[in-house]
């Protein structure tokens, strides 16, 4: 199947059971805008309907995977609480589609990987990565905060202490680091696409049913949203909702744009 067009900055196409998906906007260090997110959510949808399809691969076009969401229209669709909301619904539809797809997914990443982009990984079954690919989690420079969902998921694939020390600290880590937390499943030592190549031959050598058999079971004793529905988050969400009516989110948006520290006071 040649590539298809699925939006301005989303290509697909399907070749020998694999459905790669490429994020391009290398220009924009394939940054994902509000349009892309709901794209991104139909493309799966579609590709779940293709029975020739056994693997579905997430990759991006040119020197980084994904720099993570699109912060420079945050002032337009993510400046207050009500907006927040909207657009984390609009992002964990498109990282639902990857963690519910029937179909093993599979990204392949180099470079950036982050805020954003790391989520979308995450959503992955499995990530395979570069030596240059770098991980992290910013949303405390911007003043922001991820929707309990996906902290879950987070935290279910590398830990608490992990989680907790991407968020409070913002740092980057490289793949050997990404790998001993477990949130990589190998680093390749040649070319990325020879390995993802390679990794996917193996996968869809394999039978379909059972392919999706064993990710519905492993998915069902990992569900984050289960773990979610039997515990009270209502003081995280007053937290979350607070971060966003807060002037250091203002602060965080303004200093993106000016291309400085933030300066927070905590109010």
């Amino acid at each position: 199947m040649p590539p298809t067009n699925s939006g301005q900055h989303l290509v697909h196409e399907i070749e020998d059971h694999v459905a790669t998906i490429t994020i391009d906007r290398a220009d924009k260090r394939n940054a994902i805008d509000l349009a892309m997110w709901e794209q991104l959510a139909a493309i799966i949808g579609n590709l779940e309907r293709e029975e020739t399809v056994r693997l579905i691969v997430v990759t991006g076009r040119g020197p980084d995977f994904s720099a993570g969401a699109d912060i420079s229209e945050f002032d337009a669709v993510r400046s207050s609480a009500a907006g927040a909301c909207d657009y984390d619904l609009v992002t964990e539809a498109a990282y639902d589609a990857l963690r519910e797809s029937a179909i093993p997914t599979l990204a392949a990443i180099r470079g950036s990987c982050m805020g954003g982009g790391l989520g979308l990984a995450l959503s992955c079954d499995l990530r395979i990565a570069a030596g240059d690919a770098k991980f992290a989690i910013p949303a405390g420079r911007l003043g922001l905060s991820y929707p309990v969902k996906s902290l879950a998921h987070l935290t279910g694939i590398a830990g608490p202490a992990v989680a907790k020390d991407l968020l409070f600290t913002s740092r980057r880590l490289d793949a050997a680091e990404a790998l001993r937390v477990g949130i990589l499943t190998k680093i390749c030592t040649g070319s990325l696409e020879d390995e993802v190549a390679n990794f996917a031959r193996d996968i869809v050598a394999n039978a379909p049913l059972t392919l999706k058999a064993s990710k519905a079971a492993i998915n069902a004793l990992t569900n984050p949203a289960a773990m979610i529905e039997r515990v009270d988050f209502s003081n995280s969400l007053e937290r979350i909702n607070a971060c966003y009516t807060s002037n250091d989110y203002a602060e965080g948006r303004a200093a993106f744009r000016e291309k400085r520290p933030p300066d927070f006071t905590g109010k």
